[in-house]
């Protein structure tokens, strides 16, 4: 649910320039995409679960996406 509400975030920032917004948004989306990754396994043996890591690589580009219009450059791994 957190995903989805990029394009709105960013079209309210773009409309009255609360640029925190987009701050807390990203700061929320990251707490929200650790706490998936550590409530499930993503990678279970040599498989990995497909609709888990759908959604790891969709909010990790969603926060790169965020942290490039906050001018913000991500780590290409942690």
């Amino acid at each position: 649910a957190k995903i989805g509400e990029y394009p709105e975030v960013v079209r309210d920032t773009v409309l009255d320039y609360h640029v925190h917004r987009l701050t807390m948004y990203a700061t929320e989306l990251a707490g929200a995409i650790n706490g998936f990754y550590r409530d499930v396994r993503v990678v279970i043996g040599d498989e990995y679960d497909t609709t888990a890591l759908m959604l790891v690589v969709r909010a990790k580009e969603t926060l790169g996406e965020a942290l490039t219009l906050l001018g913000i450059r991500a780590p290409e791994e942690m």
